[in-house]
C-alpha cells in the first residue's frame, strides 16, 4: 500500500496491483492490462472503452486523466435515452485531472469517491446528480481561474467536501443537498458560492474558511449549526432561510443577513464582523453574542482577516434592524455604535445584555458625555461640527428628524427599564428629552420650559449641574439678602397707651425695619451670619424667622421655593444613576 501526503497527513492508496508504466505509476491498471488509462497503448484503451456501457463500475483510482481520456470515458458511458453518461460506482481517488475535468450532467448511480484527487484546471459538475454518497474529501482544486463549478448539482445521499481546497471560486449555486453537506475545515482561497442551495440535512462547515462565503437565497431545513466559519471577507446570507433552529458562528468582516427568514430560533455568535439585519423576517428569538478570544478558531486565518482589513475591532457591530421585529433581538456584548434602529418594530422589547456600546458625542466641555444612537448623529451634523458618522443615508428624505430620534430614545428607554436597568435608561431618557427641546413642532412654550428643565439640572439626571445651580442660588440669596433684605437691626417693639377716665388703652407696634446703613456697612460677619440662616433655612423649604425688609421678604419667598427643587433635582439625578 502506497501512500503520499495532503496537507502534512498521509493519504493511503489502496492496495491492489498498480500500474507499470514509467515513473512509478500508481494508478490502478485496466482491466485484463498492465497499464493504467494514461499510459496504456491504443490497442489497450480500445479494448477497455470497448466493454463499457452505460451504468458501468469504473475504477481509476491514482490515474492521471487528461481531458481526452475523460470525454471518451463519457461519452462511451452515455445513455441514450438521457444523454447524460451514468456510472454505477465511480472511483477517482487519488487521481490527477489534467486539463478540464468535465463532469457536467454526468449521473453517478453509485457511490462516487474522488477522495484526495487532483483537479489541475477546471472541474465541470454543473448539474451532475450524485444517487450515492460524493466524497470529495481532501480533493484540490487547482485552477485559480475557474475553479470548480457544481451549480445545479444533486447529491441525494451524504456529500463529503472536508479539508477541501479550492484555489480558485467553488460555485455550488442551486445545488441540492439531500442528506449532510459536509465542509468541514475545508479551504476556499476565493469566493465560495452556495446561493440558493438546498440543505435538507447537516450542513457542516465547522472549520471552513473563505476569502468570502455566499449563501444567498439558501435553506436551510436541518441544519443545527452552521460553522466555526473563518471569512477574511464576507459573508452574505441575503434571503436565506432557515427552518430549524440554528446557532451560527463565524469569524467575518462583513454579514449581510438582509431579508433573511428565521422561521425558529437562532443565535449568531460573531467576532470582528458587522452585520446588517436589514428587513430580515424572525418568527422566535434571535440572538447576536460575541465569540470569545478562546472560541477555537484558526488564528491565521484571524491573521488574514485583521491585516485585510486593520480598523475591525472584536465586539460584533450590528449596523440596521430597519424593518426587523425587534421583540425577538436579544444583543450581548456588542457594539451598536453604528445601529440604524428607525424603522424597527416593537423596539421597545429589544434586550440588551452585557457589553453594549452605543455611540458618543463629540469630546469637549460642550457636549455631555451619554449613550447615543447613530439617528442623532445624523440628524446633528446638519447643524453643528464634529457630529460625524462614518455613513450617512443617501436621500435627503431618509433623514431621521428630531421627532423620530425621540421616538427611538423612549423605546430604548423602556426597554432598558423593564430590564430593571433605571440607570441605563437614564441617557435614553436624556436624549429623548434633547430632541423634544429641539423639535420645531412642538410649541414654544414647551421648547422654553424643556430648556430650562436642561439648564438647571440636565433633565434631572445631572446632579453636578442641579447643585451648582443651587450653590448660585445661595449665593445670590446671600448677597441680595445683605445687599436689600437685612434691615440695619431688628427694631423694638414701641409700647403707646391713652388714659380715659378709668380706662387705660395699650398698643403695641413694631415699627417698618430700615435699611439705610451705607454700602461698605452691609458686608459685615454678623449680617452675614444672620443672611446664611436664611439661605439655609430656605433650602429646607423652613422660614428662619429673621427681621427681613419688604425685598428682604420677596427674596426669601422665592428662594424658599427654588433652592429646595434644585436640591430634590439633585438627589433626583442621584437616584436616576444608582437605582437598578
Amino acid at each position: 500500500m502506497s501512500t503520499r501526503t495532503f496537507a502534512g497527513l498521509p493519504i493511503q492508496y489502496g492496495g491492489g496491483p498498480q500500474c507499470s508504466g514509467l515513473g512509478g505509476c500508481q494508478g490502478k491498471p485496466l482491466p485484463g492490462a498492465p497499464r493504467c488509462l494514461h499510459h496504456a497503448e491504443a490497442a489497450e484503451k480500445d479494448t477497455y472503452f470497448a466493454t463499457l456501457n452505460p451504468g458501468a463500475v469504473v475504477d481509476h483510482r491514482g490515474t492521471v486523466i487528461d481531458s481526452a481520456d475523460l470525454q471518451r470515458l463519457c461519452a462511451v458511458l452515455t445513455d441514450p435515452t438521457s444523454g447524460h453518461a451514468v456510472m454505477h460506482t465511480a472511483t477517482f481517488a487519488w487521481a490527477r485531472f489534467v486539463g478540464k475535468a468535465d463532469f457536467t450532467g454526468v449521473e453517478f448511480s453509485g457511490r462516487s469517491v474522488f477522495q484526495a484527487a487532483v483537479f489541475e484546471g477546471p472541474a465541470l459538475f454543473g448539474g451532475t446528480v450524485f444517487s450515492g454518497d460524493a466524497v470529495f474529501s481532501q480533493a484540490e482544486f487547482l485552477d485559480a481561474r475557474h475553479g470548480p463549478v457544481f451549480s445545479r448539482s444533486h447529491f441525494e445521499a451524504a456529500a463529503d467536501f472536508r479539508r477541501t481546497t479550492h484555489q480558485g471560486e467553488a460555485n455550488f449555486d442551486q445545488v441540492q443537498f439531500a442528506k449532510g453537506a459536509l465542509f468541514g475545515e475545508a479551504q476556499f482561497a476565493a469566493t465560495g458560492r452556495f446561493s440558493r442551495c438546498a440543505f435538507a440535512g447537516a450542513a457542516e462547515f465547522h472549520g471552513a474558511e473563505f476569502k468570502e462565503a455566499v449563501f444567498a437565497g439558501a435553506e436551510f431545513h436541518a441544519a443545527r449549526e452552521l460553522g466555526v466559519l473563518v471569512c477574511t471577507d464576507n459573508l452574505n446570507l441575503a434571503e436565506a432561510q432557515f427552518h430549524a433552529p440554528v446557532q451560527i458562528r463565524a469569524v467575518a468582516h462583513k454579514v449581510n443577513a438582509t431579508k433573511t427568514i428565521w422561521h425558529a430560533q437562532a443565535s449568531l455568535v460573531l467576532r470582528y464582523a458587522t452585520i446588517d439585519l436589514a428587513y430580515a423576517n424572525l418568527a422566535a428569538p434571535f440572538a447576536i453574542n460575541h465569540a470569545p478570544n478562546a472560541w477555537g478558531g484558526t488564528n491565521t486565518a484571524e491573521a488574514r482577516l485583521i491585516a485585510a482589513h486593520p480598523e475591525v475591532t472584536d465586539l460584533p457591530k450590528p449596523t440596521c434592524l430597519r424593518g426587523v421585529d425587534a421583540g425577538h433581538v436579544v444583543l450581548t456584548d456588542c457594539d451598536v455604535s453604528q445601529c440604524l434602529f428607525d424603522g424597527a418594530f416593537h423596539l421597545d422589547q429589544i434586550q440588551l445584555r452585557g457589553n453594549i456600546r452605543f455611540a458618543q458625542p463629540p469630546a469637549g466641555r460642550r457636549w455631555t458625555r451619554r449613550n447615543t444612537v447613530i439617528e442623532e448623529h445624523y440628524w446633528r451634523r446638519l447643524k453643528y461640527t464634529g457630529w460625524n458618522p462614518p455613513t450617512h443615508p443617501t436621500p435627503i428624505r431618509d433623514q431621521p428628524g428630531p421627532e423620530d430620534v425621540a421616538a427611538l430614545y423612549r423605546q430604548l428607554r423602556k426597554s432598558m427599564e423593564d430590564a430593571k436597568d433605571e440607570s441605563g435608561a437614564a441617557d435614553f431618557y436624556y436624549g429623548e428629552m434633547e430632541m423634544r427641546r429641539h423639535d420645531s413642532r412642538a410649541s414654544r412654550s414647551e421648547r422654553r420650559l424643556l430648556s430650562l428643565y436642561w439648564l438647571f439640572s440636565g433633565y434631572g439626571l445631572r446632579a453636578s449641574r442641579a447643585l451648582y445651580c443651587l450653590l448660585a442660588a445661595m449665593t445670590l440669596t446671600l448677597l441680595l439678602l445683605l445687599l436689600v433684605g437685612l434691615p440695619n437691626d431688628a427694631p423694638d417693639p414701641q409700647t403707646t397707651g391713652t388714659l380715659t377716665g378709668n380706662t387705660i388703652q395699650v398698643t403695641t407696634k413694631t415699627p417698618d425695619p430700615v435699611l439705610n446703613l451705607p454700602l461698605h456697612a452691609r458686608f459685615t460677619g454678623e449680617r452675614s451670619k444672620k443672611a446664611a440662616i436664611v439661605v439655609v433655612n430656605s433650602v429646607v423649604f423652613k422660614s428662619s424667622g429673621q427681621n427681613l425688609t419688604f425685598v428682604g421678604t420677596v427674596i426669601e419667598m422665592l428662594s424658599r421655593i427654588s433652592e429646595p427643587v434644585l436640591l430634590g433635582l439633585a438627589a433626583l439625578a442621584v437616584r436616576g444613576r444608582l437605582k437598578r
